[in-house]
């Protein structure tokens, strides 16, 4: 959460402001159980962002299932920081350009933003990738905050034309949502 507080911070540089505006973007995305115990959000993003890459790109998911990839093993912080890790690694010292409209699509669109981002970078990077060792491969998913990504103007062109072509809606969030629960309350039960 530090990380989203510090992007708040940057950019309405008032300590009230950032609080009160954190606390409507949790409550407004239900993001409370990203931070809770177990963080059963954050398992059920990683569920939701597999069937996506699975019904986007098969053949990108059939590659990384083989490798024993999965989303939980490359997405944890695009969910847990909304991408704000990135700053971190800001050559600028302030949010870069993409993770401002990253933010911006994220409030209008809630969850869905944060998947269109994700496959986004996974369709970036694993067509370059794909015919290369898994080690290359963790280590592109792990750069993806570092260095130019976030800050190159050809990725942000290249994401605003992406953005609307990449077809996931609420539907499809609320269909995956729905598959995860029967999935959990079958494990609960023991069958």
């Amino acid at each position: 959460m530090n990380f989203i507080v510090g992007f708040l911070y940057l950019l309405l540089q008032d300590n009230t402001k950032t609080f009160n505006f954190l606390r409507q973007v949790i409550s407004q995305h239900n993001m409370e159980d990203l931070f809770s115990q177990g963080v059963p959000l954050l398992k059920k993003h990683f569920y939701q962002m597999d069937r996506l890459l699975y019904f986007h790109f098969p053949d990108i998911f059939a590659f990384l299932r083989n490798e024993g990839i999965r989303a939980s093993s490359f997405s944890p912080s695009w969910f847990i920081t909304l991408f704000t890790n990135s700053l971190q690694y800001s050559t600028k010292g302030v949010p870069g350009d993409l993770l401002l409209v990253v933010w911006d699509v994220f409030l209008l669109y809630g969850w869905k933003a944060i998947f269109k981002v994700g496959i986004f970078i996974v369709e970036t990077l694993m067509r370059e990738l794909i015919t290369t060792r898994i080690d290359h491969i963790m280590m592109a998913f792990g750069n993806v905050p570092k260095g130019s990504f976030f800050e190159d103007p050809m990725v942000l062109d290249k994401f605003r034309k992406e953005f609307k072509k990449i077809k996931i809606n609420n539907d499809v969030v609320e269909a995956l949502n729905k598959e995860y629960m029967e999935i959990i309350g079958k494990a609960n039960k023991g069958e």
